[in-house]
């Protein structure tokens, strides 16, 4: 890779026309004097502290560590270092800076992009891990691939959370591996192999601390997401609502997989006999409504639109297709369904409310994948410690139906009941638990303390989320009630830390 600092600096010129120029296309004939130039005075600190965060600033998200800043001769020098390259810059500024080309010229800095490999990384391969360790240093060995396979991330017991499914990991020898969250495996080529990322896990039950998993991801697996973004779509992707597991020849062969079968997952993969079997199947989105067969628990899958599926790679054929073709084994059985795939988009959250020191949600993409029948769409991720949601007994993970016996299946419904309720008198929620059991909590409302606030996807506002508030004439202290409202290190998000409250079960 190319290391910049052999080459000639790059000198430009910011005039007060808005004008840039290199100094290789500055013409000869010009004349160089103070007077064109205008430097920046080497007593006017103030003017040079302005112009060095105004380049923090806008050059940030390019190049976020600046090593070295210094002022001579009407000069400011500017060193960056990234991670691949160090970028040498000498700006010669006349004032008043205009932050458009400056953001540009920034922005078009001779970085060079990775490049991610096309074929994926095999078991016992020879590579180099390059990561990042707690100390935030980078360390590099080489090594092999020890094994490539299929995990399933144990979910979390405490609140459903998002977790990694279908996923083949990779493991690499050497202990650097278990010490960095985050890098990469490369070739002796400098090509990208794989990332090495840090998976959220569980959280354990004696010290509630969240286990975390160092595992490698290959990187063909991103390049069918990555194209479209290279020519400026916004990827739209469709996945199977399912999580698998992996099936080996011998339980297969129990399970009613013909020889004949087994014979074509031999020769189409030799290194790992393997089929998937359905774990789990997750609840659609809202609105989804589908006539055709779907998976069932315990589904062997033998192919998918006429492709064998003896890898996890194999089932990228899902992101672009409606409705699959699936041939698969249920109750030894061979059988042929249509098998209709979930648009992500469906999954996201685009609205939440906090109402008596509870976050309310549509249920997202962790819940699903954990239950089996969603009771509503209004469900609490979280409240508030001292809240009424948390004095009365209203849990993470609950369910709420009904508000003073109106239904509420959505957060809009449940938006417009809850706001004709006055402040400081009681009110009635029916709940269902996350095991299904059905509930009622009597609560009593505080808007001074906990007002109520709404918060919409909304991407014309610079944060991409637009704020609602019902309680504008009750701030406290000068802090509107989205601000006050919510206090990450206040909130409670699993369902152990109850209170002391019995509520009234039905």
């Amino acid at each position: 890779m190319t290391d910049l600092r052999t080459k000639r600096p790059r000198t430009l010129w910011l005039g007060r026309d808005s004008s840039t120029r290199t100094e290789e296309s500055r013409s000869s004939t010009e004349p160089n004097t103070e007077e064109t130039q205008r430097p920046i005075p080497a007593t006017n600190n103030r003017d040079v502290q302005s112009l060095l965060e105004t380049i923090r600033r806008l050059s940030h998200p390019i190049f976020p560590r600046l090593l070295e800043s210094y002022y001579h001769t009407g000069e400011l020098h500017l060193i960056w270092e990234p991670v691949e390259i160090t970028v040498n810059y000498i700006l010669t500024a006349r004032w008043p800076v205009n932050e458009t080309e400056l953001a540009y010229i920034l922005r078009s800095a001779p970085v060079q992009s990775a490049k991610l490999a096309t074929d994926y990384i095999k078991q016992g391969q020879d590579t180099i891990f390059v990561g990042f360790n707690q100390n935030s240093r980078i360390v590099v060995a080489k090594t092999a691939v020890t094994d490539i396979t299929t995990v399933s991330i144990p979910a979390n017991v405490s609140a459903p959370r998002y977790r990694a499914i279908n996923l083949d990991a990779i493991t690499v020898d050497t202990g650097l591996s278990g010490q960095c969250s985050n890098g990469v495996l490369i070739g002796e080529d400098g090509v990208v192999q794989a990332l090495w990322l840090n998976y959220l896990g569980e959280r354990t039950s004696n010290s509630h601390k969240d286990v975390e998993y160092h595992l490698g991801f290959t990187t063909p697996s991103l390049l069918p997401v990555l194209s479209k973004v290279q020519h400026g779509e916004m990827p739209k992707l469709r996945i199977l609502n399912m999580e698998s597991c992996v099936v080996q020849m011998s339980q297969a062969r129990i399970m009613g997989v013909s020889e004949e079968w087994i014979e074509k997952v031999t020769q189409d993969n030799p290194s790992r006999h393997q089929l998937f079997m359905v774990r789990k199947v997750g609840c659609p989105p809202p609105g989804f409504n589908s006539a055709a067969d779907t998976f069932e628990e315990g589904d062997i899958i033998l192919t998918l639109d006429g492709q064998l599926i003896t890898r996890v790679s194999e089932l990228d054929i899902m992101y672009e297709k409606d409705m699959l073709q699936a041939l698969i084994v249920r109750n030894g059985q061979e059988m042929r369904i249509q098998v209709p795939t979930v648009p992500t988009e469906d999954l996201e959250t685009d609205h939440a409310v906090v109402f008596c020191g509870a976050v309310l949600q549509k249920p997202h993409h962790a819940v699903r994948q954990q239950i089996s029948k969603l009771h509503s769409e209004v469900y609490v991720s979280a409240r508030s410690r001292g809240s009424p949601s948390y004095q009365y007994g209203l849990a993470p993970t609950n369910f709420i139906t009904a508000v003073n016996g109106i239904p509420t299946p959505n957060l809009d419904r449940f938006s417009e009941e809850v706001t004709k309720i006055p402040d400081n008198t009681y009110f009635r929620l029916r709940a269902v638990t996350f095991d299904n059991v059905p509930w009622v909590v009597t609560m009593k409302k505080n808007d001074y303390y906990f007002p109520m606030s709404e918060y919409i996807k909304d991407q014309s506002q610079p944060s991409g989320w637009r704020t609602v508030s019902h309680d504008k004439d009750k701030y406290k202290d000068g802090i509107a009630p989205d601000a006050a409202n919510l206090n990450p290190d206040a909130m409670d998000e699993g369902f152990d830390g109850v209170s002391d409250i019995e509520p009234d079960f039905e």
